[in-house]
């Protein structure tokens, strides 16, 4: 079976900013270089593109001599050559089209999604799911959660299309879920103990201080919010009364670099007993991130461009016990109560979507605010996160405990030997499917707005729970004044999108005692208000019962 890589290229990356996306893709080309199983390397690429693979899979051991380049604007000579092809996002749409253009051979195509909130990822999932595909084909998604997204944002088009054209629309291709992967042993030995007391003497740490390491972009527009982290870290070094010194180190850059000013003002107005570090990834100091000088790994996203989520995967690698969101592709990475903890979210129902789908298609705000207007009504659970702090940060048997077993299943779950079997796999009945398949070659026309969906609908299987009329909602005992949180702007991004904030001091005050969000809505189930009440919840005002 012949497998071409069809590669679009990557930016390299500069002054420490390093992408996801490309990373991925990174990925993913070494290890179809080092476990697809190819006698030759198939790659379909153009410009700068087959320089860069060639240097990429020369990296890996592989000869030139080995590595076959075809050009992508010469369809009939690849799809003539190949059994499959695989092409390492979700674009393929211009590939369905051109294998529709007369070619007696069906190769089935298979992609990887990464980012499904992107106006350019969306549009590209449903164009691929109009073009001329088929049952052979495939669309893999590294998560359940992102499977499910992908599946939702096809049958909102469906909705639509059925309207439209009076008959029921089913997208041809699959949706398997393959994770992302990670070289565990090279990951493993970014935690060398050696590097240990080297990364913790830099920092002047104690040996009794506990780290918690978040590792990522720092932007509460296009990763996550910090509060949670910075709420949840406190929380935790108030329950245990100075008996363990906790150091919250946020690693990674800032982007845009004016990001740090917010960032640092909301960690000097939350951490008073808790200490915040945050280090940029190019330090000269740490070369090998800090990994090896964490205790515990603490990610509480709440952003819908989230889709995967590497860094719980390379921090189990590290050996690392894991506080991580239950979110997105979060939920499959960390097994709750055996190798950490995932912590409940939970964000409104697709009612309160709406508007944030009519100010992004109109642009009356950009993608980051976007993404912000979904964020800033998402709320993760802090108690339950300082709760699973302070277990593992007073015991370190527990973190041990957890931390071999994390290490134990990124070996078997997520190495890249692994998760390449599967993609063998799904390639070869790919291939059988294709051999058998007799269908015609519609050549449908596409609709707008469909990369411009509802977030709260498509992305409804992100959080642990959805805000329902039904749901009990209490103010917190130790909740912090609104007016203090309001302090920080980045804590009411869009305030477009919310009540103003002398009415949601007067919301918040009808769940003085336990009520449901229905009893004190009165039956009106406002979009504004139940964003409004994912505000309240995200900071800390209400919690539910």
């Amino acid at each position: 079976m012949k497998v071409g890589f069809s590669f679009p290229g990557v930016n390299d990356g500069t002054h420490g900013v390093v992408y996801g996306l490309d990373v991925a893709i990174k990925n993913l080309v070494t290890a179809f270089c080092k476990y697809s199983g190819q006698e030759t390397l198939d790659v379909i690429a153009d410009g700068d593109a087959p320089e860069q693979f060639m240097r990429m899979a020369t990296g890996c051991g592989i000869s030139p001599h080995v590595i076959q380049t075809y050009s992508a604007k010469n369809p009939q000579h690849f799809f003539d050559a190949l059994d499959v092809i695989f092409h390492p996002d979700p674009l393929l749409t211009k590939m369905a089209w051109q294998r529709a253009q007369g070619l007696q051979k069906l190769v089935p195509l298979c992609g990887v999604v990464h980012t499904p909130s992107t106006e350019r990822v969306m549009q590209a999932m449903v164009d691929l799911a109009l073009a001329p595909t088929f049952d052979c084909d495939a669309l893999v998604c590294p998560s359940r959660a992102l499977a499910s997204s992908v599946q939702e944002l096809w049958a909102g088009w469906g909705d639509y299309l059925a309207w439209r054209l009076g008959k029921k629309f089913v997208a041809p291709l699959h949706t398997p879920v393959i994770p992302l992967g990670t070289d565990v042993a090279a990951k493993a030995a970014l935690a060398a103990p050696a590097l240990r007391s080297v990364q913790r003497q830099q920092l002047a740490l104690g040996d009794d201080d506990v780290v918690l390491l978040f590792v990522g972009r720092l932007s509460f527009a296009t990763k996550t919010h910090p509060i949670s982290m910075l709420m949840a870290a406190e929380e935790a070094a108030i329950q245990l009364h100075g008996q363990k010194n906790i150091h919250l180190i946020m690693y990674g850059y800032f982007e845009p670099a004016l990001m740090e000013k917010p960032f640092q003002q909301l960690a000097k107005q939350f951490c008073t007993h808790a200490t915040v570090h945050f280090i940029q990834n190019n330090d000269a100091r740490f070369p090998q991130g800090l990994w090896a000088g964490a205790d515990i790994f603490l990610s509480l996203i709440d952003n819908i461009q989230e889709s995967f989520g590497l860094t719980p995967v390379e921090a189990m690698a590290c050996g690392l016990p894991a506080i991580i969101s239950d979110w997105d592709g979060y939920k499959d990475t960390v097994k709750d109560g055996e190798t950490g903890f995932l912590i409940p979210t939970c964000a409104p129902t697709a009612v309160a979507g709406h508007a944030i789908a009519h100010h992004y298609f109109n642009n009356t705000c950009n993608y980051g605010e976007m993404l912000s207007s979904c964020s800033q009504s998402t709320a993760i659970d802090i108690q339950a996160a300082a709760i699973a702090i302070v277990a593992l940060a007073g015991t370190p048997a527990l973190r041990q405990r957890m931390g071999d077993a994390a290490a134990q299943r990124a070996h078997t779950m997520f190495d890249w030997p692994v998760v390449m079997a599967m993609y063998r796999d799904l390639w070869a009945a790919q291939k059988a499917s294709a051999e058998t398949l007799h269908a015609e070659t519609p050549m449908p026309t596409g609709f707008f707005p469909a990369s411009h969906p509802n977030p709260f609908r498509v992305f409804q299987s992100y959080p642990s729970t959805t805000l329902q009329p039904h749901t009990t909602l209490m103010r917190s005992d130790t909740a912090p004044a609104i007016m203090a949180i309001l302090q920080n702007p980045m804590n009411f991004f869009m305030p477009n999108l919310l009540l103003p904030p002398d009415q949601m001091e007067q919301l918040s005050q009808h769940f003085s005692s336990p009520a449901s969000v229905a009893t004190v809505l009165n039956g009106v189930h406002d979009d504004i208000m139940m964003r409004s009440l994912g505000w309240l919840l995200k900071f800390g005002v209400l919690h539910v019962v």
